[in-house]
Protein backbone atom coordinates (compact mmCIF):
# COMPACT_ATOMS: atom_id res chain seq x y z
CA UNK A 1 0.00 0.00 0.00
CA UNK A 2 2.86 2.34 0.91
CA UNK A 3 4.51 1.63 -2.44
CA UNK A 4 1.22 2.38 -4.25
CA UNK A 5 0.97 5.79 -2.53
CA UNK A 6 4.59 6.62 -3.35
CA UNK A 7 4.07 5.75 -7.03
CA UNK A 8 1.00 7.97 -7.25
CA UNK A 9 2.78 10.83 -5.51
CA UNK A 10 5.60 10.51 -8.04
CA UNK A 11 3.14 10.46 -10.97
CA UNK A 12 1.37 13.53 -9.56
CA UNK A 13 4.66 15.42 -9.24
CA UNK A 14 5.56 14.57 -12.84
CA UNK A 15 2.13 15.73 -14.02
CA UNK A 16 2.41 19.01 -12.10
CA UNK A 17 5.81 19.69 -13.66
CA UNK A 18 4.60 18.77 -17.15
CA UNK A 19 1.59 21.06 -16.90
CA UNK A 20 3.69 23.88 -15.50
CA UNK A 21 5.89 23.99 -18.60
CA UNK A 22 3.03 23.93 -21.11
CA UNK A 23 2.73 27.47 -22.46
CA UNK A 24 -0.59 29.16 -21.76
CA UNK A 25 -0.42 31.04 -25.02
CA UNK A 26 1.66 30.16 -28.00
CA UNK A 27 3.35 33.33 -29.16
CA UNK A 28 3.37 32.87 -32.92
CA UNK A 29 1.15 31.28 -35.53
CA UNK A 30 2.86 29.25 -38.21
CA UNK A 31 0.85 29.86 -41.36
CA UNK A 32 1.61 28.15 -44.63
CA UNK A 33 2.46 30.38 -47.61
CA UNK A 34 -0.54 32.14 -49.15
CA UNK A 35 -2.75 31.33 -46.13
CA UNK A 36 -4.51 34.58 -45.42
CA UNK A 37 -7.85 35.68 -44.03
CA UNK A 38 -10.25 36.36 -46.86
CA UNK A 39 -13.11 37.47 -44.61
CA UNK A 40 -13.86 39.03 -41.26
CA UNK A 41 -13.32 36.78 -38.24
CA UNK A 42 -16.88 37.27 -37.02
CA UNK A 43 -18.30 36.04 -40.34
CA UNK A 44 -16.54 32.68 -40.30
CA UNK A 45 -17.51 29.26 -39.06
CA UNK A 46 -14.39 28.25 -37.14
CA UNK A 47 -13.37 24.59 -37.07
CA UNK A 48 -10.41 23.14 -35.17
CA UNK A 49 -8.72 19.79 -35.81
CA UNK A 50 -5.42 18.14 -34.95
CA UNK A 51 -3.38 16.63 -37.75
CA UNK A 52 -0.55 14.10 -37.63
CA UNK A 53 0.47 11.60 -40.29
CA UNK A 54 -0.64 10.42 -43.72
CA UNK A 55 -3.87 8.63 -42.75
CA UNK A 56 -5.03 11.59 -40.68
CA UNK A 57 -4.36 13.89 -43.64
CA UNK A 58 -6.38 11.74 -46.04
CA UNK A 59 -9.19 11.59 -43.48
CA UNK A 60 -9.11 15.38 -43.29
CA UNK A 61 -9.33 15.63 -47.07
CA UNK A 62 -12.39 13.38 -47.14
CA UNK A 63 -14.02 15.19 -44.22
CA UNK A 64 -13.44 18.53 -45.98
CA UNK A 65 -14.93 17.23 -49.22
CA UNK A 66 -18.07 16.14 -47.38
CA UNK A 67 -18.24 19.44 -45.49
CA UNK A 68 -17.83 21.62 -48.57
CA UNK A 69 -20.16 19.40 -50.63
CA UNK A 70 -23.02 20.12 -48.25
CA UNK A 71 -22.03 23.80 -48.27
CA UNK A 72 -22.31 23.89 -52.04
CA UNK A 73 -18.65 24.87 -52.56
CA UNK A 74 -17.41 21.45 -53.72
CA UNK A 75 -19.17 20.12 -56.78
CA UNK A 76 -18.88 16.43 -57.46
CA UNK A 77 -20.70 13.68 -59.30
CA UNK A 78 -22.17 11.96 -56.26
CA UNK A 79 -25.55 10.48 -57.23
CA UNK A 80 -25.70 8.25 -54.14
CA UNK A 81 -25.32 11.07 -51.65
CA UNK A 82 -28.09 13.07 -50.06
CA UNK A 83 -27.11 16.63 -50.95
CA UNK A 84 -28.52 20.10 -50.80
CA UNK A 85 -26.39 22.76 -52.48
CA UNK A 86 -27.18 25.66 -50.21
CA UNK A 87 -26.34 29.30 -50.63
CA UNK A 88 -23.16 29.97 -48.69
CA UNK A 89 -23.36 32.71 -46.07
CA UNK A 90 -20.52 31.98 -43.66
CA UNK A 91 -17.05 31.04 -44.96
CA UNK A 92 -15.10 28.25 -43.28
CA UNK A 93 -11.96 28.95 -41.26
CA UNK A 94 -10.08 25.76 -40.44
CA UNK A 95 -7.55 25.89 -37.61
CA UNK A 96 -5.13 22.96 -37.76
CA UNK A 97 -2.84 22.02 -34.87
CA UNK A 98 -0.30 20.14 -36.94
CA UNK A 99 2.96 18.26 -36.46
CA UNK A 100 5.96 19.58 -38.36
CA UNK A 101 6.37 16.23 -40.12
CA UNK A 102 2.86 16.50 -41.57
CA UNK A 103 3.07 19.98 -43.09
CA UNK A 104 4.52 18.91 -46.43
CA UNK A 105 1.96 16.10 -46.75
CA UNK A 106 -0.86 18.48 -45.90
CA UNK A 107 0.34 21.06 -48.41
CA UNK A 108 0.51 18.43 -51.16
CA UNK A 109 -2.74 16.57 -50.46
CA UNK A 110 -5.13 19.14 -48.99
CA UNK A 111 -3.99 22.73 -49.18
CA UNK A 112 -3.51 23.03 -52.93
CA UNK A 113 -7.08 21.91 -53.53
CA UNK A 114 -8.93 23.59 -50.66
CA UNK A 115 -7.11 26.92 -50.31
CA UNK A 116 -9.72 28.74 -52.40
CA UNK A 117 -12.74 27.44 -50.48
CA UNK A 118 -11.40 27.21 -46.92
CA UNK A 119 -9.33 29.70 -44.88
CA UNK A 120 -6.48 27.75 -43.28
CA UNK A 121 -4.66 28.66 -40.06
CA UNK A 122 -1.87 26.28 -39.11
CA UNK A 123 -0.32 26.02 -35.63
CA UNK A 124 2.83 24.09 -34.82
CA UNK A 125 1.87 21.31 -32.41
CA UNK A 126 5.23 20.42 -30.91
CA UNK A 127 5.16 23.14 -28.22
CA UNK A 128 2.11 21.45 -26.73
CA UNK A 129 2.50 17.74 -27.46
CA UNK A 130 5.98 17.47 -25.94
CA UNK A 131 4.63 18.21 -22.45
CA UNK A 132 1.39 16.28 -22.94
CA UNK A 133 3.43 13.11 -23.57
CA UNK A 134 4.29 13.03 -19.86
CA UNK A 135 0.63 12.52 -18.93
CA UNK A 136 -0.21 8.77 -18.69
CA UNK A 137 -2.95 8.14 -21.23
CA UNK A 138 -4.07 4.89 -22.81
CA UNK A 139 -6.53 6.38 -25.32
CA UNK A 140 -5.48 5.65 -28.94
CA UNK A 141 -5.54 9.36 -29.82
CA UNK A 142 -2.80 10.01 -27.27
CA UNK A 143 -1.47 13.56 -27.10
CA UNK A 144 -3.51 14.58 -30.16
CA UNK A 145 -6.68 14.28 -28.14
CA UNK A 146 -5.21 15.99 -25.09
CA UNK A 147 -4.17 19.04 -27.14
CA UNK A 148 -7.87 19.82 -27.62
CA UNK A 149 -7.96 20.99 -24.01
CA UNK A 150 -5.69 23.87 -25.00
CA UNK A 151 -7.74 25.19 -27.92
CA UNK A 152 -8.91 28.31 -26.00
CA UNK A 153 -5.22 29.15 -25.50
CA UNK A 154 -3.96 28.21 -28.95
CA UNK A 155 -6.34 30.00 -31.31
CA UNK A 156 -6.34 33.83 -31.42
CA UNK A 157 -8.37 35.75 -28.86
CA UNK A 158 -10.42 37.19 -31.73
CA UNK A 159 -11.93 33.75 -32.35
CA UNK A 160 -14.96 33.48 -30.07
CA UNK A 161 -16.49 30.10 -30.95
CA UNK A 162 -15.16 26.92 -32.55
CA UNK A 163 -16.26 23.44 -33.51
CA UNK A 164 -13.56 20.89 -32.63
CA UNK A 165 -13.72 17.90 -34.97
CA UNK A 166 -11.93 14.58 -35.24
CA UNK A 167 -10.78 13.94 -38.79
CA UNK A 168 -12.52 10.54 -38.91
CA UNK A 169 -15.88 12.25 -39.39
CA UNK A 170 -18.12 12.54 -42.45
CA UNK A 171 -20.75 15.23 -42.90
CA UNK A 172 -24.22 14.41 -44.14
CA UNK A 173 -25.66 17.90 -43.61
CA UNK A 174 -24.61 21.53 -43.75
CA UNK A 175 -22.16 22.51 -41.01
CA UNK A 176 -24.13 25.75 -40.60
CA UNK A 177 -26.88 23.67 -38.98
CA UNK A 178 -24.34 22.46 -36.44
CA UNK A 179 -22.99 25.98 -35.92
CA UNK A 180 -26.53 27.23 -35.25
CA UNK A 181 -26.60 25.26 -31.99
CA UNK A 182 -24.46 28.01 -30.46
CA UNK A 183 -27.55 30.24 -30.58
CA UNK A 184 -29.28 27.74 -28.27
CA UNK A 185 -26.64 27.95 -25.54
CA UNK A 186 -27.82 29.74 -22.42
CA UNK A 187 -25.66 32.29 -20.60
CA UNK A 188 -23.60 29.57 -18.88
CA UNK A 189 -23.40 26.75 -21.43
CA UNK A 190 -19.95 26.66 -23.02
CA UNK A 191 -19.33 23.08 -24.20
CA UNK A 192 -21.68 21.20 -26.53
CA UNK A 193 -21.10 17.45 -26.87
CA UNK A 194 -23.14 14.36 -27.65
CA UNK A 195 -23.37 11.47 -25.22
CA UNK A 196 -20.91 8.61 -25.49
CA UNK A 197 -23.08 6.10 -27.34
CA UNK A 198 -22.40 3.22 -24.99
CA UNK A 199 -25.21 0.66 -24.80
CA UNK A 200 -24.15 -0.24 -21.25
CA UNK A 201 -25.55 3.12 -20.17
CA UNK A 202 -29.28 2.66 -19.63
CA UNK A 203 -29.89 6.38 -20.24
CA UNK A 204 -27.74 6.84 -23.36
CA UNK A 205 -30.83 7.31 -25.54
CA UNK A 206 -32.82 9.33 -23.03
CA UNK A 207 -33.31 12.77 -24.60
CA UNK A 208 -35.05 14.04 -21.47
CA UNK A 209 -32.30 13.04 -19.06
CA UNK A 210 -31.00 16.37 -17.65
CA UNK A 211 -27.92 14.81 -16.06
CA UNK A 212 -24.55 13.88 -17.44
CA UNK A 213 -24.56 10.31 -18.80
CA UNK A 214 -22.84 7.59 -16.78
CA UNK A 215 -20.45 6.76 -19.64
CA UNK A 216 -19.63 10.39 -20.35
CA UNK A 217 -19.52 12.46 -23.50
CA UNK A 218 -17.74 11.91 -26.80
CA UNK A 219 -15.03 14.28 -28.01
CA UNK A 220 -15.37 13.64 -31.75
CA UNK A 221 -17.55 16.75 -32.17
CA UNK A 222 -17.35 19.58 -29.64
CA UNK A 223 -18.92 23.04 -29.77
CA UNK A 224 -16.89 25.44 -27.64
CA UNK A 225 -17.75 28.99 -26.62
CA UNK A 226 -14.21 30.27 -26.14
CA UNK A 227 -15.24 33.61 -24.64
CA UNK A 228 -17.07 31.94 -21.75
CA UNK A 229 -14.30 29.41 -21.08
CA UNK A 230 -11.63 32.09 -21.05
CA UNK A 231 -13.65 34.12 -18.54
CA UNK A 232 -13.74 31.22 -16.06
CA UNK A 233 -9.99 30.51 -16.46
CA UNK A 234 -10.41 27.25 -18.34
CA UNK A 235 -6.62 26.90 -18.62
CA UNK A 236 -6.41 26.65 -14.83
CA UNK A 237 -9.48 24.44 -14.35
CA UNK A 238 -8.41 21.59 -16.63
CA UNK A 239 -4.85 21.56 -15.28
CA UNK A 240 -6.09 21.30 -11.69
CA UNK A 241 -8.49 18.50 -12.63
CA UNK A 242 -5.65 16.55 -14.30
CA UNK A 243 -3.45 16.85 -11.20
CA UNK A 244 -6.27 15.82 -8.85
CA UNK A 245 -7.24 12.93 -11.10
CA UNK A 246 -3.81 11.35 -10.84
CA UNK A 247 -3.93 11.35 -7.05
CA UNK A 248 -6.14 8.26 -7.24
CA UNK A 249 -5.89 6.91 -10.81
CA UNK A 250 -2.67 5.92 -12.64
CA UNK A 251 -3.70 6.87 -16.19
CA UNK A 252 -6.41 8.44 -18.33
CA UNK A 253 -8.75 5.84 -19.80
CA UNK A 254 -10.40 8.08 -22.41
CA UNK A 255 -7.87 10.86 -22.88
CA UNK A 256 -9.24 14.38 -22.84
CA UNK A 257 -12.81 13.03 -22.67
CA UNK A 258 -12.06 11.82 -19.13
CA UNK A 259 -11.00 15.32 -18.09
CA UNK A 260 -13.87 17.11 -19.83
CA UNK A 261 -16.39 14.72 -18.31
CA UNK A 262 -14.93 15.32 -14.84
CA UNK A 263 -15.17 19.09 -15.33
CA UNK A 264 -18.75 18.89 -16.57
CA UNK A 265 -19.69 16.81 -13.55
CA UNK A 266 -18.17 19.51 -11.33
CA UNK A 267 -19.75 22.38 -13.26
CA UNK A 268 -22.81 20.94 -15.05
CA UNK A 269 -23.97 24.43 -16.03
CA UNK A 270 -21.27 24.43 -18.74
CA UNK A 271 -22.80 21.49 -20.59
CA UNK A 272 -25.03 21.70 -23.67
CA UNK A 273 -26.44 18.39 -24.87
CA UNK A 274 -25.69 18.13 -28.59
CA UNK A 275 -28.25 15.97 -30.44
CA UNK A 276 -26.82 12.53 -31.13
CA UNK A 277 -27.33 12.75 -34.92
CA UNK A 278 -24.43 15.24 -34.97
CA UNK A 279 -22.06 12.58 -33.62
CA UNK A 280 -23.29 9.16 -34.69
CA UNK A 281 -20.73 6.66 -33.38
CA UNK A 282 -19.97 3.18 -34.71
CA UNK A 283 -17.35 1.88 -32.27
CA UNK A 284 -19.71 -0.64 -30.66
CA UNK A 285 -21.95 -3.13 -32.47
CA UNK A 286 -24.89 -2.12 -30.25
CA UNK A 287 -24.25 1.64 -30.24
CA UNK A 288 -27.17 2.25 -32.61
CA UNK A 289 -29.54 1.66 -29.70
CA UNK A 290 -28.33 4.96 -28.22
CA UNK A 291 -29.03 6.97 -31.37
CA UNK A 292 -31.54 5.42 -33.82
CA UNK A 293 -30.88 6.96 -37.24
CA UNK A 294 -31.38 6.45 -40.94
CA UNK A 295 -29.11 7.57 -43.78
CA UNK A 296 -31.23 8.46 -46.81
CA UNK A 297 -29.68 8.43 -50.27
CA UNK A 298 -32.21 11.08 -51.23
CA UNK A 299 -34.03 13.67 -49.09
CA UNK A 300 -37.45 12.30 -50.03
CA UNK A 301 -36.68 8.87 -48.59
CA UNK A 302 -37.02 10.14 -45.03
CA UNK A 303 -40.49 10.48 -43.58
CA UNK A 304 -41.91 11.37 -40.18
CA UNK A 305 -43.30 7.88 -39.73
CA UNK A 306 -40.81 7.14 -36.95
CA UNK A 307 -40.74 9.85 -34.29
CA UNK A 308 -37.65 8.37 -32.63
CA UNK A 309 -35.59 8.00 -35.82
CA UNK A 310 -33.72 10.92 -37.36
CA UNK A 311 -31.33 11.28 -40.27
CA UNK A 312 -27.57 11.14 -39.77
CA UNK A 313 -26.10 14.65 -39.74
CA UNK A 314 -22.49 13.68 -39.05
CA UNK A 315 -20.96 10.24 -38.64
CA UNK A 316 -17.95 9.65 -36.40
CA UNK A 317 -16.07 6.52 -37.49
CA UNK A 318 -14.59 5.92 -34.05
CA UNK A 319 -13.63 2.29 -34.49
CA UNK A 320 -10.18 0.74 -34.81
CA UNK A 321 -10.79 -0.14 -38.47
CA UNK A 322 -11.25 3.08 -40.44
CA UNK A 323 -13.06 3.39 -43.81
CA UNK A 324 -9.81 3.61 -45.80
CA UNK A 325 -9.09 0.01 -44.76
CA UNK A 326 -12.47 -1.23 -46.03
CA UNK A 327 -13.68 -2.33 -49.44
CA UNK A 328 -14.59 0.83 -51.40
CA UNK A 329 -17.45 -1.06 -53.05
CA UNK A 330 -19.30 -3.04 -50.38
CA UNK A 331 -21.02 -6.21 -51.57
CA UNK A 332 -24.17 -5.05 -49.80
CA UNK A 333 -25.47 -1.65 -48.89
CA UNK A 334 -28.67 -0.63 -47.11
CA UNK A 335 -31.42 0.51 -49.46
CA UNK A 336 -33.74 2.65 -47.40
CA UNK A 337 -37.45 2.14 -47.91
CA UNK A 338 -40.08 4.41 -46.42
CA UNK A 339 -41.06 1.73 -43.93
CA UNK A 340 -37.51 0.83 -42.88
CA UNK A 341 -36.56 1.39 -39.23
CA UNK A 342 -33.22 2.65 -37.93
CA UNK A 343 -30.00 1.23 -39.32
CA UNK A 344 -27.82 -1.14 -37.36
CA UNK A 345 -24.22 -0.20 -36.61
CA UNK A 346 -23.01 -2.62 -39.28
CA UNK A 347 -25.28 -0.97 -41.83
CA UNK A 348 -24.04 2.45 -40.74
CA UNK A 349 -20.43 1.31 -41.14
CA UNK A 350 -21.11 0.12 -44.68
CA UNK A 351 -22.96 3.31 -45.57
CA UNK A 352 -20.14 5.40 -44.10
CA UNK A 353 -17.48 3.44 -45.97
CA UNK A 354 -19.41 3.96 -49.19
CA UNK A 355 -19.72 7.72 -48.60
CA UNK A 356 -16.06 7.93 -47.56
CA UNK A 357 -14.83 6.33 -50.77
CA UNK A 358 -17.20 8.36 -52.95
CA UNK A 359 -15.67 11.55 -51.55
CA UNK A 360 -12.14 10.12 -51.46
CA UNK A 361 -12.24 9.27 -55.16
CA UNK A 362 -13.58 12.63 -56.30
CA UNK A 363 -10.96 14.64 -58.16
CA UNK A 364 -9.46 17.66 -56.44
CA UNK A 365 -8.23 19.18 -59.69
Amino acid sequence: MFRFIRIHRFISSVIIFALSVIPRKYGSITVLPECVYKCNETDSIHIVATLHGLNSTYNLLTMLKSLTYFRGTFRCVCPDLNGYHLSVRNPISLHLIMSESTKNIFHEIVYGWAKNIVNFHVYSAESYTSSMKRIPNRHPAGVWGMVKLMVPEIVPQSVEKVIILDTDTIFNADVEELWSHFSRFDEYQSIGMAFEQNPEDAHCADWHNPFMPEKGVNGGVVLVDLVKLRKINWHQIWREVVVNYFKTVPELAEGEQTIVHAILQMIPQLYYKLPCEWNVQVWNAKAAACCPVVWPHLPGELTNEYDDVVSVKLLHYNSKIKPHFLDPKPKWRPQLARSQPALTVEELRIRAAEAYHIFREQSTL
